[in-house]
């Protein structure tokens, strides 16, 4: 092969090269071991805002700037000898990653550094966008909370303080069971509230809140007469009973909740 065959097929492959680069997605730069810039495409001046005749034979740095340039990758690959990566903002307030990959000659020295380029500026956006809406997050659960707190420490309804942890677990479940048709023991010394706390059972059942509560003081009733007067009696069940069947306090048609107490509690 003479030499002007060859310097046709090396003018080919350059412009082969080229078209390959020009087809790469990312932007690519490269420059010699100096960082005075041999090549670029097109994706590398749509990233960086720079223009071809801006870059083709100048030195990287020569863009060093304290604004939005205030280091190249290619010198820091040529500075430590290994591939190098930076973000970096365009002066148009674009982010893009930026990494320069050194290439060695056969004695050991950088005689090219190969960089590529590529927008970041979506990636960021939608990192701001979670980072917007994890704090918006966090305030939810932050008054969702408050809002607990508040529910459980004091009822604005019936006027309810509770600052006693286990109290606030009592009340949170008399809450949960509030709306099931059952029964429900309250124990507990004379004055804790068992009162409070079956009101508020009633108050808070979507079934019966409407409907009447009502308090028996078991201690006012006579022992013999004590079963009939809560769940009712029979005509004839006893001397003096009705001659019709009475329903107890505990069974009254009106659907009210009855709350149980002996004397004194």
């Amino acid at each position: 092969m003479n030499a002007k065959s060859q310097s046709g097929r090396t003018e080919q492959l350059m412009e082969e090269l080229q078209e390959i680069i020009e087809g790469s997605f990312d932007g690519i730069l490269v420059t010699d071991g100096d960082a005075n810039v041999l090549l670029v495409n097109q994706s590398y001046v749509r990233n960086t805002d720079i223009q071809k005749e801006e870059l083709i034979g100048h030195n990287m740095r020569e863009f060093i700037n304290p604004i939005w340039m205030k280091n190249s990758v290619a010198l820091i690959a040529i500075e430590q000898r290994q591939p190098a990566s930076m973000h970096h903002t365009t002066r148009h307030g674009k982010n893009i990653m930026v990494t320069g990959t050194p290439i060695f000659d056969k004695n050991g020295k950088v005689k090219k550094v190969v960089i590529n380029s590529r927008d970041i500026s979506e990636i960021y956006e939608l990192r701001e966008e979670l980072s917007k809406a994890r704090e918006m997050e966090k305030i939810y659960f932050r008054q969702l909370n408050e809002e607990d707190a508040q529910g459980q420490g004091e009822s604005k309804e019936d006027g309810i303080v509770i600052a006693d942890a286990k109290m606030q677990e009592i009340f949170s479940l008399a809450k949960k069971i509030s709306n099931f048709n059952t029964t429900v023991l309250i124990s507990g010394e004379s004055g804790a509230g068992k009162e409070v706390l079956a009101n508020y059972i009633h108050h808070e059942s979507a079934l019966r809140r409407e409907k009447p509560f009502i308090a028996v003081n078991c201690g006012a009733i006579p022992e013999s007469l004590l079963e009939s007067e809560l769940f009712g009696f029979m005509e004839g069940a006893f001397t003096g009973a009705a001659k019709e069947d009475a329903r107890g306090l505990s069974r009254q048609p009106a659907g009210g909740r009855c709350f149980w107490t002996k004397s004194g509690r």
